[in-house]
């Protein structure tokens, strides 16, 4: 799983150019390493892949190995106070629960699955409902940076297909999932097995006659109680014969685990049995893993299974906080999961927060020896969901050779979220939109070499903060203090007269 390209080695020569993006790239190639690329040059072929990566004092060089002229390709830049940095994957959501999302948090998980989710998700019966809910998600996701999703739908073949529809419309690159359950859920809510595997057959065909490779099925049993043995055999075997990923839950509850243990007494642990129905594979990803054993843990690296950390929802549903230092230190890949609506945002920045004060909390309980830092919980947003997902050779950082899914951040929007100062670097920027930042900073969104999003509001902006912040530091620390105010409000008048200039033409 963990496969990553050295930034800076060349592909075939033969390839042909067509973008040449330049600016300042940020990213994470190893867990605990962030790394800069400044001043720098990608070169994307025509799939979309980065061909070649150098400073940009040595495009001439690249001009000649790759046989092309700047002139002829698209250029582009990012400005001042601005970067690129990976897209970002979110490895476990539910789209329906949006409709509820920042409501409801006020029970342990089975409950609140039984007041909230069930009855909420059995409503996506009606396509034109479904329809508009899963138009909203997939635009608030791409315009808060995340260009990979794996998606929970519900049990309703046509509303499933349908988010997969509209993930290909928006260029997004995406697993969907139509939800599989046969026991233990209402009965407007609930399916037969046989019809389970029909649908989910049928629902994979109709999936990938989209005719998109960024848009995949993916199997998706709900989680152990909700599906009976036969329901996860017959998956399991589904997904050998068609080679599709896998998602589910496994041990986000104490109460859950020991549902579990009562339903399966021959099973050895939760995630056994997913094991046992050849549900844990190198394509499995398994959200939340809160409580799981190490015997569990190494199951899951053996199989080379990936865990989604959803540190909110955690949280939020009181079922407990999950150890990722120990489960990266089994050679479990782990990635982060906004788990909607067990967690209230769809922002990764905000699952990336989490984690971290997820981890020290278990630090603050003496539970860990050091919390993770900011590095490792931004590779956990990037490649680590990457790999989780089965894809760390494919997107999560700017190697040579893998696909340019990236977010174009603009870190001095007038209006935005958090302010930069003079004495601030490229690493103080980057570590308050991780803290403090939200889509207002998204400048625009890629997706294998495609841009998918743009925001001229944060590129004008972005400029316009610039002259303002040039202004404030010709003359921040030497001036007085009335000084500095005065540079102060000729900025602010500068930035609101032109945005007023903006607003008129």
């Amino acid at each position: 799983r963990r496969v990553h390209g050295d930034t800076r080695v060349h592909i075939a020569a033969a390839t042909m150019i067509v973008t040449v993006v330049r600016g300042t790239f940020a990213h994470c190639p190893r867990y605990g390493e962030l790394e800069w690329l400044v001043d720098h040059a990608l070169g994307l072929d025509e799939r979309g892949r980065i061909a070649f990566s150098v400073p940009w004092a040595e495009i001439g060089g690249a001009e000649s190995q790759f046989a092309f002229a700047l002139r002829s390709v698209r250029v582009v830049s990012s400005g001042e106070r601005e970067a690129f940095i990976p897209g970002f994957v979110d490895a476990h959501v539910h789209a329906p629960q949006y409709v509820f999302a920042g409501q409801g948090l006020d029970l342990p998980l089975l409950e609140w699955l039984k007041k909230y989710t069930f009855p909420t998700e059995a409503t996506f019966a009606d396509l034109e409902f479904a329809r508009s809910v899963y138009e909203r998600v997939v635009a608030r996701q791409v315009r808060n940076g995340t260009t990979t999703v794996s998606y929970f739908a519900t049990i309703h073949r046509p509303a499933s297909v349908e988010l997969a529809r509209l993930c290909v419309a928006a260029g997004v690159r995406a697993f969907v999932g139509k939800v599989n359950m046969d026991r233990n859920a209402p009965l407007s809510y609930c399916e037969t097995t046989a019809e389970s595997l029909a649908e989910t057959e049928r629902f994979i065909a109709e999936v990938r006659a989209l005719g998109s490779d960024l848009v995949e099925p993916i199997i998706t049993p709900r989680f152990v109680p909700t599906c009976s043995k036969a329901l996860m055999d017959g998956l399991g075997a589904l997904a050998a014969t068609h080679d599709v990923h896998i998602q589910s839950h496994v041990s986000e509850n104490v109460d859950e685990i020991a549902w579990v243990a009562e339903l399966h007494p021959e099973a050895s642990s939760y995630t056994a049995v997913y094991d046992a129905a050849g549900l844990l594979t190198s394509k499995t990803v398994l959200a939340h893993g809160v409580h799981l054993s190490d015997s569990e843990l190494s199951l899951m690296a053996l199989r080379r299974a990936g865990l989604a950390h959803c540190a909110s929802s955690n949280i939020s549903l009181m079922s407990g906080v999950l150890d990722v230092q120990r489960a990266h230190a089994a050679g479990v890949c782990v990635g982060l999961g906004t788990d909607v609506a067990g967690g209230p945002s769809f922002s990764m920045l905000d699952s990336i927060r989490q984690a971290l004060v997820a981890s020290k909390t278990l630090r603050v309980s003496g539970a860990i020896a050091a919390p993770m830092s900011l590095t490792d919980a931004f590779y956990l947003g990037t490649q680590g969901g990457a790999e989780a997902l089965a894809l760390g050779d494919t997107i999560g950082s700017f190697a040579v050779g893998k696909d340019f899914d990236a977010v174009h951040v603009s870190f001095a929007p007038v209006n935005g979220p958090f302010d930069l100062f003079p004495r601030d670097a490229n690493h103080d920027a980057l570590e308050k939109f991780l803290m403090l930042g939200d889509d207002r900073n998204t400048r625009a969104v890629w997706v294998r070499g495609k841009q998918i999003f743009d925001n001229p509001a944060a590129a004008a902006s972005a400029a316009t903060s610039a002259d303002a912040a040039a202004a404030v530091t010709s003359a921040f620390w030497p001036w007085s203090k009335a000084a500095t105010a005065a540079a102060l409000l000729a900025a602010a008048v500068t930035a609101t007269v032109a945005m007023t200039i903006r607003r008129r033409a």
